[in-house]
């Protein structure tokens, strides 16, 4: 991935909870990325947010940027 692909993508908004970085909505990530970060969250725990679609939290999308998610 090369640096611009590294800072589109960390531009994916990050919605909070109580202030806090929560999630982020699939449909937001840029594909061919989407799928990837979609595949690697295969048998994870996702949020369920009313009206967002799908999400998954902040904390996987941040890991899988620095390469460390899935985890295992």
């Amino acid at each position: 991935m090369t640096d611009a692909e590294r800072l589109a993508l960390q531009a994916v908004p990050v919605h909070e909870h109580k202030g806090r970085p929560y999630y982020v909505c699939l449909g937001d990530i840029p594909a061919p990325w989407q799928d990837a970060f979609r595949a690697a969250l295969r048998g994870s725990a996702c949020p369920v947010i009313e009206g967002r679609g799908e999400c998954a939290y902040e904390w996987d999308w941040s890991d899988w940027l620095q390469g460390r998610f899935p985890h295992g």
